[in-house]
């Protein structure tokens, strides 16, 4: 049996009641049930405490209504990122990793910032056009 399944089973929780603990689509919840892809980044390390301490539910129903860290809006089935479509999974990973990561930092991404990575997959911006991208979107970034 897949690791999420059994974790989910082992909570006595259906898809639809993960999925809202974990700020996650149900879709995303079947696709890592099925094997389509595996959860990653916090969704990994929230799935691996869930699996060692059954507490951990209890904790993460007394936040899954806190808006103060809004979920990444995503579709891994149509590989968009805040509506913005990818050519390829590979790409749609690549710029979903970079930015999650980055969230965690306390970085809130918006549209136009998904737009900029999905421009330059295959042409990396250098270091002087990505400050200059972020300096005329962000305001003026410490040097």
């Amino acid at each position: 049996m897949n690791k999420v399944a059994l974790i989910r089973r082992r909570l006595h929780i259906s898809q639809s009641q993960l999925a809202s603990l974990l700020s996650v689509s149900v879709k995303t919840v079947q696709a890592w049930e099925g094997n389509r892809y595996a959860p990653n980044g916090g969704n990994a390390k929230l799935l691996q405490l869930l699996g060692a301490n059954q507490e951990m539910k209890a904790m993460l129903e007394k936040y899954k209504n806190d808006q103060e860290f809004a979920p990444l809006e995503r579709d891994p089935e149509k590989l968009t990122i805040m509506g913005v479509h990818f050519k390829n999974e590979q790409d749609y990973r690549a710029v979903l990793n970079a930015v999650a990561n980055n969230m965690y930092e306390g970085y809130q991404p918006a549209r136009s910032d998904i737009e900029f990575f999905a421009a330059h997959i295959d042409q990396p911006a250098t270091a002087q056009e990505t400050l200059a991208w972020v300096k005329a979107h962000r305001g003026t970034a410490d040097e």
